[in-house]
């Protein structure tokens, strides 16, 4: 993996920490609302789906057993089976639910089954 280009998803501030000891297997980066979401590396979209607790989700299936998936997107931009590029926009950041100027993007990385913490290959 450390061989391998990650592009980051947003920029942003990291809000929140990777801890698999917590079953907290995503990180949350603060970001503006409405910023374009962009795909890790290239890859298949794998999932797209709404779910009330994570907004519009996106997964992405990349090569060498890396799956990507993207939470709190007002809206996907890509549908199940289209091919990505790192680097393009698969997502739009959902505006906060409360009264702040910013929004959360929360994001996973698995590798072969099991979740990694991003900060170890993308800075943000």
């Amino acid at each position: 993996l450390e061989s391998m280009h990650l592009y980051p998803p947003v920029r942003g501030v990291i809000k929140s920490r990777f801890s698999p000891r917590d079953n907290k297997y995503d990180i949350a980066i603060e970001t503006n609302p409405g910023e374009l979401i962009c795909a890790m590396m290239d890859g298949t979209i794998i999932g797209s789906y709404w779910t009330y607790d994570n907004g519009h989700i996106i997964q992405i299936q990349h090569s060498n057993n890396l799956t990507s998936i993207y939470k709190n997107n007002a809206r996907c931009l890509k549908r199940v089976g289209a091919q990505v590029k790192t680097g393009e926009a698969i997502g739009v950041a959902n505006d906060p639910v409360t009264g702040n100027t910013n929004t959360i993007v929360r994001f996973e990385i698995w590798y072969n089954g099991a979740p990694i913490d991003p900060q170890t290959y993308i800075l943000f």
